[in-house]
């Protein structure tokens, strides 16, 4: 057998690397393999007695759409990714199965950049509406801010801060205060902003 079967060899193998780190795969393997395992009837790319670069019209036909979306939906497109990189280093010498994989390669990337964008609109949302619940109860005249990618909480006019979330766990603050203030308040001051940062 020249080249390794694409389900058994690759697709299952990478499945059970994954599997171990990502806990959330364990709900579609199966339904991949289903998947797969019907494509390889259809379309015969199956090294066990069929040709290899039938692999090229599974992988851009709407059936393998369904694979994708299955990983999707677990967010696991990388893992999806990593199937398709091995397979197209070991079908290295298959012009047409190459050029197949890089399309659709260039197709999850953009996929997993939508789903990015959506996270993150969700987050911005999400913290926006906690921030805005959390100011209104200490600062009657404040006002927030929800734009698409921050949050912006004016005090008054010359006060306010910027809010970004960096990921589902951190955001990034920007301070912004402009305020007389007697010398002898400095050192205060300088410990609050010291204790701000060591937040």
């Amino acid at each position: 057998m020249r080249y390794p079967d694409f389900l058994r060899h690759i697709v299952n193998t990478k499945l059970s690397e994954h599997v171990k780190k990502n806990k959330n795969l364990t709900s579609i393997i199966d339904e991949i393999r289903k998947l797969i395992s019907t494509a390889e009837a259809k379309y015969g790319f199956s090294s066990f007695g069929g040709n290899p670069e039938k692999l090229a019209d599974y992988i851009l036909s709407k059936d393998f759409d369904l694979v994708i979306q299955s990983f999707k939906a677990v967010n696991a497109l990388d893992v999806l990714t990593d199937i398709l990189e091995e397979t197209k280093k070991r079908y290295n010498d298959l012009p047409i199965v190459v050029e197949a994989i890089d399309k659709v390669i260039k197709k999850i990337s953009s996929a997993r950049e939508e789903l990015s964008k959506k996270e993150r609109t969700n987050l911005v949302r999400d913290i926006g509406k906690y921030v805005k619940e959390t100011v209104s109860s200490m600062i009657s005249n404040a006002n927030v801010n929800i734009r698409e990618n921050d949050i912006i909480v004016r005090i008054n006019s010359t006060s306010s801060i910027l809010i970004k979330p960096v990921d589902k766990e951190k955001i990034e603050i920007h301070l912004s205060v402009t305020k007389p203030l007697q010398k002898n308040k400095l050192e205060k001051l300088l410990e609050k902003i010291i204790e701000i940062i060591n937040l």
